[in-house]
């Protein structure tokens, strides 16, 4: 597997996070970005310290994996 940048996760590591991240709701909108790219940039601001706003273009917008990561921290 070739990963473009080594904080990114193995299909296998998502697998262990990803009961972590909030649940899809069966109201609302369905999402429109994948969860393990988000877990992804989560990942990243984290081991890097960048700026939410400085993430890849790679990843989903950082206002979607900042929000994410609030909805994650509440619990």
């Amino acid at each position: 597997m070739n990963l473009a940048y080594a904080t990114e996760l193995s299909p296998e590591q998502y697998e262990l996070f990803k009961l972590l991240l909030y649940p899809s709701s069966s109201t609302g909108r369905p999402r429109r970005v994948g969860l393990m790219l988000v877990l992804q940039a989560i990942v990243y601001v984290l081991v890097s310290g960048c700026a939410w706003r400085l993430l890849p273009h790679e990843y989903p917008s950082y206002s979607a994996v900042y929000y994410a990561s609030v909805i994650c921290q509440q619990g």
